[in-house]
Formats: structure tokens, C-alpha cells, sequence
């Protein structure tokens, strides 16, 4: 399975990217697992047999954005699948 990852920067409150990401990764179809904001804000989300972390740092004038896309480890996709059919 590939993986990757993709930075970007730019001057974007870190607040709007949280608001962002929650709502376009949901639309495609990605689960948000959690988060966590101690000086970068990171999220969790999980798709099918792929995970996504975002990181979103921001420094003086800008806000730099890391995602990393990347395959689920055996243990993690049971663990998905036990939810999934939790709501069912």
C-alpha cells in the first residue's frame, strides 16, 4: 500500500485549519479518531485501510501543515472494524 506526505505553509489561523480538516476529511470519507493541541495541533482521522495525522504548527508569520498518509497495522484494523459494526 503507498503512503506519503505533504507540507504546506502559508498565514492561516490554526483554529480555522482544526474547523477545516474536521469537516472536508468527514466529507470524504475519513472517521475522526481525536486530537490533541499542546503547542501544534494534531488529528487523528482513519479511512478504510489508511490512517491520516495532521500536524498544524504555527511560528510568527506562518502556519505550517503536515499530513502523512499511511497504511493501518492488523491490530489497529480490527480494532476499526469492531466499531464500525458497533453503530450498526
Amino acid at each position: 500500500m503507498p503512503a506519503g506526505a505533504l507540507v504546506l505553509s502559508g498565514n492561516v489561523d490554526v483554529g480555522n485549519l482544526d474547523n477545516y480538516f474536521k469537516i472536508n476529511m468527514a466529507k470524504n470519507g475519513w472517521r475522526f479518531m481525536n486530537s490533541c493541541k499542546y503547542g501544534s495541533l494534531i488529528l487523528n482521522f482513519i479511512k478504510e485501510d489508511r490512517t491520516s495525522n495532521i500536524r498544524a504548527t504555527r511560528e510568527a508569520f506562518t502556519t505550517q501543515v503536515e499530513m502523512w498518509i499511511g497504511p493501518v497495522g492488523r491490530a489497529v484494523r480490527t480494532w476499526h472494524t469492531r466499531q464500525e459494526n458497533d453503530f450498526k
